[in-house]
Formats: C-alpha cells, structure tokens, sequence
C-alpha cells in the first residue's frame, strides 16, 4: 500500500518540474502574522512544498475571527494561532520542517525569530512591528515581501504587487512610506496592496456607545486573496532565484 502522502506534490511537479520542487523544498520561508492575511500565505506555502515554515504570531482565535481567518472556527477559540497552523501544516505536509514562535516581533527579536530564513512573508498589521520586521529583512538583504491594508475592502481583482514607491490610496502603505523614509528607506520594499479605497464603514454608533474606536470591519475576499499572492510572490522568487545562480 501506498503512503497517503505519497504524490501529494505531483500536480505542483508537473507544473514546475522536479528541479524546482527540490528547490522549494529545501527552501525556508517565514511567515510573520497568521491571521486573514498570514493565514492563507502559511498555507499556500505548505501546499506549494515549502519544506521548512517558520510561523510567528502572538494571538490566539476570537470569535471575530470566524469570519476571515482560515484557522478560525468555532473548535478553535482560545487556540493559538502558531499551534493551529502547525497542526494543520503538518497534516498538509508530514515532512515539513517548522519552527513556531507564539511571539510578538519587534527589533529586538527578529534576528532570532528569523534565524535561517531564505525570505520573508511580512503580514503582520501592528505598524511598529511592521517597520521592525520590514527594516531588519531591508538592512541584511534577505528577500521580503509586505502585505499593505486589507481591511475595509471587497475587491480582490484591484490588488496589486509593487515597490512601496509606487504604492498609492492605500493609507497604510502611505503611513509605512512616511515611517520607512525617516529610516532613510524609500524603495526596494517590495509590497501587496490595494488600489480600492477604503471603504466608510457604519460603526458611528458603536463608537459613540462604546466610546471607543472600534476595530476596522474586513471580511474574507481581500485578506485571503493577499495571502494567496504573498505566497506566490515567495514560490517565485525561489524559483527564479535558483535559475540565475
């Protein structure tokens, strides 16, 4: 009898040939942020036969997150994030090699988080941690992508990959240009965002009864569709990396 993982990558093999496959399974990818945006780039990773994950987040399942997050369930409330996709992965992908960090990433602890990393999924939604992340991957060179804003938008058919130059409506890639170039980063931060503005959402009320800002309405279109081009962008780069040695 044959093992059920047995061909789990053959579609992937006939698509990108056996030398490619190698290439992506010796590769180690990090994802920063597993949630609506992170969640689905950790899997698509997997299933695209990453063979070594590196997954970091801090959070664990709310109910709130039923909506958009692949992990989210209501078996899963309360569980951590970094556990649930590690689970996941491995019943995807026996032989991955992974490395969790129930972690919050800032500039002290990137270097040791990112150990080994070959590249670099930034979905992480916490701007100082973002800059944190995207200024260490800059300063060493190690190839990175950054998912820009997905909440308050419907339409994944408008995102767009590019440098964060070139980056434009989306207010928080205009807030991490503002942030990179006091750091005297103003391109080569290659980045996912959207060309939707934002949308106005109905929260007024809420406001006014909580007396406190509410956090930004998102549903799953936009967030998912991200992640699915974060980790393409990643697959890429280590295919076409691999053919210009």
């Amino acid at each position: 009898m044959s093992s059920p993982v047995a061909g789990v990558f053959d579609r992937s093999e006939r698509l990108l040939g056996a030398g490619n496959m190698r290439r992506l399974q010796a590769a180690h990818v990090a994802v920063c942020g597993l949630g609506g945006v992170g969640s689905f780039a950790a899997e698509a990773a997997a299933r695209s036969a990453v063979g070594e994950l590196t997954l970091i987040d801090y959070d664990a399942i709310e109910a709130s997150n039923i909506n958009r997050q692949l992990y989210a369930l209501q078996s899963s409330i309360g569980c951590k994030k970094t556990e649930l996709a590690a689970a996941r992965i491995a019943d995807i992908a026996p032989d991955s090699r992974l490395h969790c960090h129930d972690a919050y990433i800032s500039a002290d602890n990137c270097a040791e988080l990112l150990e080994g990393a070959d590249f670099i999924i930034d979905a992480i939604d916490h701007i100082p941690a973002k800059l944190a992340l995207i200024r260490y991957a800059y300063e060493r060179g190690i190839p990175f992508i950054s998912a820009m804003g997905a909440a308050r938008r419907l339409s994944p058919q408008l995102l767009r990959v590019a440098d964060i130059s070139q980056t434009q409506i989306c207010p928080l890639a205009r807030i991490m240009r503002r942030e990179l170039k006091a750091c005297g980063v103003t391109s080569g931060v290659r980045t996912v965002f959207s060309l939707e503005p934002p949308l106005a959402e109905a929260r007024a009320a809420l406001e006014t009864a909580c007396g406190a800002k509410q956090p930004l309405g998102s549903m799953i279109f936009v967030p998912a569709a991200m992640g699915m081009i974060l980790a393409a962008e990643a697959v890429r780069h280590i295919i076409q990396s691999a053919t210009k040695e």
